[in-house]
This record gives C-alpha cells, structure tokens and sequence, in this order.
C-alpha cells in the first residue's frame, strides 16, 4: 500500500484572494507631557491575527454565512457577498510560508489575535487565597511611614504659590475647563487630609476585619479558622493549644525505579497544620526524602508528594511521619518494601496503626498559603454514581480489596469527598489474574475547579413510539460490585478467522513461542474516565482508552460559539503534494501542566510562572509539533521540528510525565528522504528519547507485514504498567513498557530517564495481502484487552497478556473510525464500530455494536453509500458515546450517503447526503435524529455538558463551519464560520474548544469560546 494513497483536502487548490472591507471607528488617546495635553485621533483598521513567528497581520471578513432551514432541519450556505478591494495591499512577509502573502486568507470573525495589551480578550483569573505582601524592588523609593507622609504634605503647603498657580492652571488646561475664581472653594491644608484619610482607612479597616471573624465558623479547621482563634483567645479565654490536632487520611506508595539507585514515590495527605513530612524505618531513622509537591484543597488537606532515592538494599516496614509545631508525629501508616535481593523490588500496604498516629490537641495550624494554593475540583453524586471506575490493577496475590501498587503520577490524585466506586474484584480471561479498582479523583487546579455533571432525569425524543430508556436519578448513590468479566469468543467470532500470529521482541528476529508477558509489564488499562486519575486535560485522540468524546469539564448552558484566537501554521512541500494544516486523524491535546513539572520545561518567558497554565500541542501536516496556552494562542514554547508531516494525535502520559508520543504520517518529500515510524519525546528538553521504525530496518529484519510504515492512530498510555499501546500501518501491534525514571530534585533541573522494552505482534487472515494488514484508525483498550481494525475491516480483540486473538470478526471494509467502550448500567462491556465504502466500488456502510467480551454482534445499521473520487464515503469521524442526559444515545458522523441511505434518516424525497450526523438509542440502534450537514465530514463531534449533566453537540463540517446542536433534539443553536477547511477534529478543556484546519493559506489553529 502506498503511504500517500489516501487522499484528503490537506491538497488545496489557492484559494481566491479574500478582499476586505474597512471599517472606521474613531479612539481618542490622550498623552500628558509638560504642561501640555495631545490629543490623537487614529483610525484603526481591522482586527489581526498573529502567526507563530509573531508577525501581526490583517484579517479578511467571514466569506459565506449560513442560514438553518428550521422545517427541514437541514443547514443551507447563503450566497457570500462578493467583498471589496482593500484599501492598500499588505506587503509580503518575509517569514510566510512558500512565498504567500499570509495577510491575504486570515481568519477573520473580527476577533484580534493573542495580546496581553488588548483588552478584547477575557480576562485571566486570578488565584484565591493568594496573600500578597508588599516588596522593596531594585530602584524603587523606600515606603514611607503616615507620619513621614503627613510631614511632607505639611512641607508642600508652604510652597511658593507661583508654582501652585502654574501647577493648577496646567490642570485647568488638561480638563479644557477654567473655573471662575469665586467658584473654587478654600482647599482644607493637604497633611491635615491626609491624617483624617489615614485615621478614617484604619477604621474601616478594623471594622472589616471584625465584621470578617465574626463570619468565620468556629468550626473552621483552616488557616483562617485558626487565625481567628489565635486572635480572640484573650477575649474568650481559649488558648492556642486547643488547635485542631494534625492528622493524616491516607498513605500510598509506588517503586518508580526498581533497580538500583531504587526509586519510591510516596503521596501522603494530610491535614493543613502539616508543615513537612517523611518516612522512617522500624526503629525511627529518618530516610533521606525529597518533597516534589504540597497542593492545598479546599477541605483543609494537604497532599505531600515526596521521593526516596537509595542505592542501598532495603527490606522492612517504613512508617510516614508528618511535622507539626516542630515535632515529628507518626501517622500510623505504613508500608513493607522490599528492595534489592533475590525477589523484585515491591512494596506492599499493612493495616493502619493509629495507636501511634497524631493526636495532640495541642499543635498549631503551621500551613501556611501560597500563591499556587490549590482548589480541589467538586464531583457531584450523581456523576460519581455514573462514572465507569473500572480500572484495573493487575496482582499475584490472593483477591484483596487493598488496591495493588502502581507507578505514581506527578503529582499524584487528590483525594475527593464525593462519593466513589468501592474496590471491584474482576476477573478477565483466559489470565483470570484477579484485580481490584483504586479510587478515582478529580484533577488538582491552581486556580479554577473542574465540576463534572450531575445525572438528571429526561427522556429522549426518538421518531419510533417505543420509549427510549432512560436513567433514574439516584440522590444517594451507593457503590456497587461490577459483575465479573470474562472474555470468551462467541460462535460468530470465531478466533480462527485469524490464521497466522507472531511475536517478536525488541529487535529479535526471532518469533517468541508461547509467549507470556513478565509480571511488572502487565497492562491493566483503566475504564472511560478512569484512564486518568486527574481531570488534567486531553491527553489522547478522543480523550481515553474508551475513545469516547475529546472533552473535560463542563460549561454553562452553551448557546453560542466565539472566536478568541487563531495561529497560522505552514505548509509542506512532498514529492508529489503539498501538505497544509490540519487533516484527518489531527486532534490537539491539552494539558495543564503540574507547577514542579512546569518549572523544569523550556517555556518561554512568563510560561513557567503562569498560575494554572494549560498548553495545546498539535501535530501538524507541515512537520511541527506546536505549543500554544489555551487561553490566547501565544507560544508557550518553540515547536518541535519534525521536518515530515504527521497526520495523527499526540499522546501524553497519564502521570503527568514530561512524555509524549506522536505518529508519522509521510517520508517522501519534495528534496528527500527520510525516515518513518512512532516518535517519543521528553518535554523536558523537547528531545526525541525513543523511536519505534515503521519500516522495521526497512524490512531487513523480515518482520512486518506492510512497508508503509505510518502511524495514523493515536498511541494510549497505561498508566498502571508504565506502558504505551499503538498499532501501525505496518500491520504491527507494540507494546512498549517504558521503565521511566523521573527524577525531580528541588535544588535542579528534573531529569527524565526510559530504558524501553518492546513487545510486538502481527496477525491476519488465511488470505489477507499485506498491505490489508495496516492498522490506521485508533486502538480501544480496557484491562489487559486491545480493541482494533484494520484496512480490510477485520476487527479483533487481542489479549495483550499472551499476544492472542481472543475473538476476531470481519465488517465489510476498512474502518477508520476509533472503536470506542461503554459500559451499561448492567456492568456488560459494548464496543461500537462502522467501516467505509473504500475497497468496495458500491454498497454499504454500517453502524455496529458488538458485547466486547464475546465479539457476538447486538445490533446493525446499514446505509447504502455513494463512492467519491478523492474522497472516502462512510465513517471517517469517530463517534460521540453519550453520557449524563444524552447517556442513551450514540453519535456517528457520515459521509457521502446515497439518497435511499439518507431517506432511512431523514425521510422520504430527501436527496444524497455530503454528510449527515445520526444519533442512535445504544439499547436498539434505531435512529433518534438525524441532520443534514454542509459537508462532508471527516471531523468527529465532541459533546460538552454542563453541571446538571445537560447536552450539547459541537460538528464541523468541511466547508469550515462549526455547529453547535441540543443534543437531545439536534436543533441547531448557533454556528460559527472558520476560514478553512475542516478535516480534523476538536478538544475541549471546559468551555474552550481548539480545532485546525487545512488549506493552501487557509490553515489555522482556532480557539473558540463555548458561552
């Protein structure tokens, strides 16, 4: 298969020059010098947009509106506007790409580009509980005391009255108005109204002060409830020593290095009059720690994250300590670890001993605030109830409701008082390694919350008269057991379809028999949300290993979509294309980096100290990588030259490692060529560290099936085995275990060490060519199972334990959408999958969902589809799985349905579809709605709900608009019209949205408002 046989829009014929319209608006500016006042009246011209080289430049009008059709349901383009010349044309830039003159296609919804002057933009927030203290800066006069301020003002009143003449008539003629002499009253001597100032400010100070400790509870346990008892123990005659005593909630630890220097990361919470803590050995010797992290939540905890670095062999039980007043208290917590010797470095949890744990009423509150004090996110009930907390640690023990040992993130989960999933024993086949669940826990925030939804009662319109289910609200919602998972082929998926398996390890070429995984590499990827344990971002191609929606937060009730920013990226030049933007299988993803981690990356000026910073990266078509803040589109830091074009989604770890991974799309360049495959870097240095071949040392090695050697799909990380998962185009399944050592001391640069092992597995059937084998949509992934399709639409689920095929099934063509998991309210484990009209020259496309575990078929929904010359009919977009009020639902986008098709979703008489989303009742698979779509649409939509769990739908199409719908219903409630054309897909963090486009001068990274 040729690795440029895909054609997409990427190729762009040049569009016709965009003429603009000025506008006029009159601003006066007013600059005092002397004893004169200018005045300046500009005319300003329209707003401009910014490319990542920093040049400003002009931004032509919106070319075309759009006009819904509210009978129909159907969106129709309205003629544009021819639109005028401008009135000078722009010189061409240096730095633009190619030659072209960039200010000729900016975007232009009238929105200016990043500035940290303009006050278009909205404003940052600020952080809470932040306490500011006055600062003596180098050149700076020295603050003067009241008494010293009222000795000058006494002073200036005996100036000569010349100079006070001069300096009011200088005021006079600033504000263009003279008052008459008898109408200025006698001012009051300026050092007497500055006493009375500084007399009546005291005052009110006090007052509020007294007024603000009245209104602190007593039961306050915080720093201000401490402060409060420290300042009225006087006056009701309580002493200090009745402060709330120290405690700690909870201990967990992980070996990060299990050879020798031996690494263990621990995370302890405590309660905020904890000023340090650390563990000892079983005669009290302290252990030489290093504090990573201390974050504050609002429930008056603190979480410690802290490291011990050895090379000395250990085997024993270490107890946690915490400080307080000055003295060391024990916790009660403990743990066994043993390191070094003949068995594996480990560690396991013994029952707390809270004989010994802290319990002196007479320790102070010793926290103190900071300037990056965190406020822990919230999780309502219902949330907690629906949310799939189905993560799995792998264990050799017996069954234990103790969660196993995993490598710690940085920083580690905070903990939440909303109510979570107990402990879950499952079992999986054929390994049957029993397993348990830890508890999920919202995303630690510097300065803002992250809320999920709240489940609300509604019921789901649907065309058929049989009601579509819907879930009952529970307002206690209590923990219940999963059912046991067992994963077995069904008669109609028949592992066999699969003839020929081998794997090989790292670069071996020799096959492994019998394969069988070693204990500390067993992957136990978590459920839905659960892939990771904070709500940090977007850190995949549809946001987790379930591949169920690119979005994380909530919004308000959304009824329109604004532009904020947009960042022109370049072009590429193949040997026989151009490659523009952002295509098929892009999705940016989005991280808001811990503080410590932060501090050790080469940001750019003012990045690194920015509170609650949250960064884009974007893989583009024209051989950057870049990183962009999500809150105006300025450079966080210099992109990453790849210098070939990828057409897929980073991949970041879920630990809040400094690790990325990106696919390559393409080697042959106009003036080269190169190498292709899976790259890793360290975002420490912004370095590759790691590169899987796709060709497999071009094939000397005899391994792969397939020459191509792309990487399309996006790669997951679990997060439990330190391992990443991808598959190629070359028809290989990896699996490559990491071995990360990150080392963060606080006195230096952190440090990001890998030492990979790679695992890799080719399968097909009896008579599948090799170039059918490539594997280009993404892979979905639960326990220790993988979830995949290739070119041919052969769909399989491997367990990843042995390296074999548990059930496999053919659908028809190739599929290129992401299968995605759902779990239902019975505990059964779906996937949903459609393929495409490619291999065929006319038929089908469908909709399927298959029970995971058996590969046994539910239900079907076959469309008939139209073939396009360039252009790929069918599912390229991948789904919506629905959660909250849209929970009953699943939603694909299509492409290119014939009119009999379309007639099956919109009606009788209606014409062929360019695009269409469909929404389905999961139970049934019957249509719900449908709507017609500008279109084609390779884009996948995105849901964002709010607090009450309420929905929306965000679909681009290709002509560059994007449409905001009420996820119930489809209505369309607002559009918006970006300049390019779309291909790839959004994410979402809260109610900002990040999309690029594609197109010879028209290729954009957007950031667009839900408001």
């Amino acid at each position: 298969m040729d690795q440029n046989n895909y054609q997409d829009r990427s190729v762009q014929q040049p569009a016709a020059e965009e003429k603009t319209k000025p506008r006029r608006r009159r601003a006066d500016m007013y600059q005092q010098q002397g004893n004169a006042a200018n005045v300046t009246n500009a005319e300003t011209a329209k707003p401009a947009v910014e490319d990542v080289s920093g040049t400003t430049q002009k931004m032509p009008p919106i070319r075309s509106t759009f006009q819904r059709n509210a009978e129909a349901g159907e969106t129709k383009q309205v003629k544009p506007v021819a639109p005028v010349a401008p009135v000078a044309p722009a010189a061409e830039k240096p730095n633009a790409p190619f030659g072209q003159n960039r200010s000729a296609n900016i975007p232009t919804p009238g929105v200016p580009r990043p500035d940290a002057s303009r006050t278009s933009l909205p404003p940052m927030r600020q952080p809470q509980n932040v306490i500011r203290r006055p600062v003596k800066l180098d050149g700076m006069g020295e603050v003067k005391s009241a008494a010293e301020r009222q000795e000058e003002a006494r002073h200036r009143t005996n100036l000569n009255m010349e100079h006070a003449g001069a300096s009011s008539r200088r005021n006079h003629l600033q504000n263009e108005f003279v008052r008459p002499q008898e109408d200025v009253e006698e001012e009051a001597p300026r050092g007497k109204k500055s006493a009375l100032a500084v007399v009546i400010a005291i005052v009110l100070v006090i007052g509020l002060l007294v007024v603000g400790l009245l209104l602190i509870p007593d039961s306050n346990t915080g720093f201000l409830g401490n402060l409060k008892r420290t300042i009225t123990a006087p006056l009701t005659g309580r002493t200090q020593t009745q402060a709330v005593a120290p405690t700690a909630s909870s201990f967990t630890a992980s070996i990060t290095s299990s050879t020798a220097p031996y690494q263990i990361t621990f995370n302890l919470v405590t309660s905020n009059n904890v000023t340090d803590v650390r563990v000892v050995d079983e005669n009290g010797n302290p252990f030489d720690t290093v504090t990573l992290m201390s974050q504050s939540n609002t429930d008056n905890t603190v979480v410690w994250i802290f490291t011990l670095t050895t090379a000395d062999a250990y085997s024993g039980v270490i107890e946690a300590e915490m400080l307080s007043n000055e003295a060391w208290i024990p916790t009660g917590f403990r743990q066994t670890v043993s390191l070094g010797g003949n068995s594996p470095a480990s560690i396991s949890n013994l029952p707390t001993n809270f004989s010994t744990a802290a319990n002196n009423p007479t320790q102070p509150d010793a926290h103190e605030l900071t300037a990056d004090s965190t406020t822990e996110p919230t999780v309502s009930p219902a949330m907690a109830e629906n949310t799939q907390n189905l993560a799995l640690t792998i264990s050799t023990e017996a069954p234990t409701l103790m969660p196993t040992t995993v490598p710690t993130e940085i920083p580690t989960e905070m903990p939440t008082e909303a109510p979570t999933q107990a402990p879950v024993l499952v079992t999986l086949a054929p390994t049957e390694v029993p397993t348990v669940t830890p508890t999920m826990a919202p995303a630690p925030q510097e300065t803002e919350e992250i809320i999920l939804p709240e489940e609300e009662t509604t019921e789901t319109p649907e065309p058929d008269p049989t009601e579509v289910p819907t879930e009952e609200p529970t307002p206690e919602p209590t923990a219940t057991p999963r059912p046991v998972l067992t994963f077995s082929a069904d008669a109609s998926a028949d592992p066999s379809l699969i003839a020929d398996t081998v794997v090989y390890r790292d670069d071996s070429r020799t096959a492994v028999k019998e394969y069988t995984r070693d204990e500390k590499e067993i992957i136990d990827m978590p459920a839905g949300d659960d892939y990771t344990t904070r709500k940090i971002g977007v850190l995949t191609y549809r946001g987790t290993a379930f591949r169920q929606n690119a979005a994380v937060g909530t919004v308000e009730d959304a009824t329109q979509l604004t532009q904020v920013w947009a960042v022109e990226t370049g072009s590429l030049k193949g040997k026989s294309r151009t490659y523009y933007g952002f295509s098929w299988a892009n999705q940016p993803v989005i991280e808001q980096w811990a503080r410590r981690v932060r501090q050790d990356m080469p940001l750019l000026d003012g990045k690194n100290d920015k509170t609650a910073l949250k960064e884009v990266i974007a893989a583009s078509l024209d051989g950057k990588i870049y990183f962009l803040d999500l809150e105006d589109g300025s450079k966080t830091r210099e992109p990453i030259e790849l210098g070939y074009p990828m057409r897929s989604t980073p991949s970041l770890s879920t630990l809040a490692y400094p690790q990325m991974s990106v696919g390559q799309y393409a080697r042959f360049l106009a003036n080269k060529t190169g190498s292709i495959g899976q790259h890793f870097y360290d975002l420490l240095t912004n370095k590759e560290n790691l590169t899987i071949d796709g060709l497999d040392g071009g094939n000397k090695k005899d391994r792969a099936y397939n020459d191509v050697g792309a990487f399309d799909g996006s790669a997951l990380y679990d997060r439990n085995s330190d391992t990443y998962i991808t598959a190629g185009t070359n028809g290989m399944l990896y699996t490559v275990h990491m071995n990360t050592v990150y080392e963060t001391p606080t006195d230096e640069s952190g440090n990001l060490k890998v030492s990979p092992t790679i695992t890799m597995m080719k399968s097909r059937t009896k008579k599948q060519k090799d170039a059918y084998t490539a594997v280009e949509a993404p892979i979905a992934m639960y326990g220790s199972y993988v979830f995949y399709a290739d070119v041919e639409g052969v769909l399989r689920c491997v367990d990843t334990t042995t390296m074999t095929t548990v059930w496999a099934v053919e659908t028809g063509d190739a599929v290129k959408s992401a299968v995605a998991l759902d779990f239902d309210d019975d505990g059964r484990l779906w996937l949903y999958t459609a393929n495409t009209l490619l291999n065929r020259s006319k038929g089908d496309v469908a909709i399927r969902r298959y029970d995971a575990t058996t590969g046994a078929e539910d239900w079907s929904l076959a469309l008939n589809a139209t073939k396009k010359k360039d252009y790929t009919a069918g599912a390229m977009a991948s789904p919506v799985i629905g959660q909250y009020q849209l929970g009953d639902l699943v939603y694909y986008t299509l492409s290119y349905i014939s009119a009999s098709g379309s007639e099956k979703l919109l009606g009788s008489g209606v014409k062929a579809q360019e695009g269409v989303l469909v929404a389905l009742n999961k139970q049934t698979g019957k249509v719900v709605w449908a709507k017609s779509l500008g279109g084609y649409c390779y884009s996948s939509p995105v849901a964002v709900y709010n607090e009450n769990g309420k929905g929306w739908i965000i679909q681009a199409t290709s002509d560059g608009v994007l449409m905001l719908l009420d996820g119930l219903t489809g209505e369309t409630i607002n559009t918006l019209q970006l300049n390019g054309t779309i291909e790839a897909s959004p994410a979402v963090y809260q109610n900002m949205l990040v999309i690029g486009t594609t197109g010879k001068g028209t290729s954009f990274l957007y950031g667009v408002k839900i408001d």
